[in-house]
């Protein structure tokens, strides 16, 4: 036994430095998508592997080997403490009529998340963490024959939070968490010209926002209700919206002077709140089908105060539909008396989701995805889950904007057991 948590051990060691290897080799080439340059940047749909492989869907998960994200109601299902970090690849690839295909590869992290059951009593569950909301790292570029124009943005919005949940019924979970929003979008233009006597001109904007919202879930299991829903579950899940504080930064450097001119200025943001629903089936005891429903306005956020009117044009309304099937590791009393293939979980994923996005000349961009992936055993406990995705991005009226086809590959480690639970000694 001993011999296999060193190993555990040192697996989880290499598969870390691995990650920072990859982080530290992809960061100079990260652009992403065309459509993260506009608002806050592209809405992060998952922070966990897991979650991921199914699409997003998890609002109804009751999977005490998971810290969901999607539902804190499902902190009190929780049977162990758990460490849960992840990190995910995207590859996007856009194109649009009369304008070249530009590939761009980028390496988010997903966040840092510790909960634990706290009171057996009532099943009540702590977490605390860290996670992206949204990413706004794009680079877009036009020539002619006298000028180049890029245009970059950087940065996104990220909340910190603390939660907990609890069941005042058995199988009724309630939750609450506070989440303390912050972060930095930062907008880069410049403007260069192919005589090499002429000076280049450069523009910069950073919007530095925080504020305060909260989240409240509820998650119940059919069991506690009636007999004929067994099997079934129920999660909803709101967030209020958050009026945020915006410290403006502007930087001018102007075509005709090397000098530049630096404003600083105060004002207000908006970050919308969001409604989801989400659905589950237990199918005999190896399989599972969540489903979910998620709803955000962004027609009326905006990141400062001169858009409060009428909010930032170039966002809308979006909604989400996803749905997963996964296959449930078998998990035995002894770790080593199921096979391999037993305990590993298999999931798959599709969901078809309504952009935010309104830019210029579109009605709107919609995304089609599918997705599949892995949860590999450590030990009893601790796991690997890995994700992949792939999907497409495009606007509603064809060749109005770029067309993205995107993949997104996804690794969560969750540690737990020995790692936190104390060693006990037979008398």
């Amino acid at each position: 036994m001993i011999k296999t948590q060193m190993r555990s051990r040192r697996l989880l060691a290499t598969l870390a430095i691995l990650l920072c290897g990859i982080l530290a080799s992809t960061q100079s080439r990260a652009q992403g998508s065309p459509y993260d340059n506009l608002g806050f940047g592209r809405p992060i749909e998952a922070w966990n592997a897991h979650i991921d492989a199914l699409s997003g869907a998890g609002v109804a998960l009751t999977d005490p080997r998971i810290v969901n994200g999607p539902n804190p109601a499902s902190w009190s299902w929780l049977t162990r403490a758990r460490l849960e970090t992840e990190l995910h690849f995207d590859i996007t690839q856009s194109t649009q009529q009369n304008f070249p295909t530009a590939k761009n590869q980028d390496l988010h992290l997903g966040g840092f998340v510790f909960a634990s059951p706290v009171w057996d009593k009532y099943r009540l569950g702590l977490a605390l963490g860290f996670r992206p909301l949204t990413d706004a790292l794009a680079t877009s570029s036009t020539s002619d024959s006298t000028q180049n124009n890029s245009y970059r943005s950087q940065g996104g919005a990220s909340e910190a939070f603390l939660g907990i949940a609890g069941q005042p019924i058995q199988g009724i979970a309630l939750a609450a968490e506070i989440d303390v929003l912050f972060g930095n979008v930062r907008h880069l233009s410049q403007v260069s010209f192919t005589d090499a006597t002429a000076a280049t001109s450069n523009f910069e904007r950073d919007y530095a926002l925080s504020g305060l919202r909260g989240t409240f879930g509820l998650l119940f299991s059919g069991d506690s209700i009636a007999q004929a829903l067994h099997g079934v579950s129920f999660g909803a899940v709101f967030t209020t919206p958050s009026s945020l504080k915006t410290a403006i930064r502007t930087v001018i450097t102007p075509v005709t002077s090397t000098l530049d001119t630096e404003l600083s200025t105060s004002s207000n943001g908006y970050y919308p709140g969001s409604v989801t629903l989400g659905l589950g089936f237990r199918v005999g005891a190896r399989y599972n089908i969540v489903a979910d429903y998620a709803l955000q306005d962004f027609s009326t956020s905006y990141l400062s105060s001169d858009q409060f009117a009428t909010g930032d044009p170039s966002l809308g309304a979006s909604t989400r539909y996803s749905i997963g099937v996964e296959r449930l590791p078998a998990i035995g009393n002894e770790y080593g008396s199921l096979g391999f293939w037993d305990r590993l979980g298999l999931r798959l994923g599709a969901s078809y989701y309504q952009m935010p996005f309104r830019p210029a000349g579109s009605t709107g961009v919609n995304a089609l995805a599918g997705s599949f992936g892995l949860g590999i055993p450590i030990s009893l406990e601790s796991l690997i889950d890995l994700s992949f995705t792939a999907g497409t991005r495009a606007p509603v009226i064809a060749n109005t904007t770029p067309s993205d086809l995107f993949f997104r590959i996804g690794a969560t480690i969750s540690l737990s057991e020995r790692w936190f639970v104390p060693t006990r000694t037979d008398d």
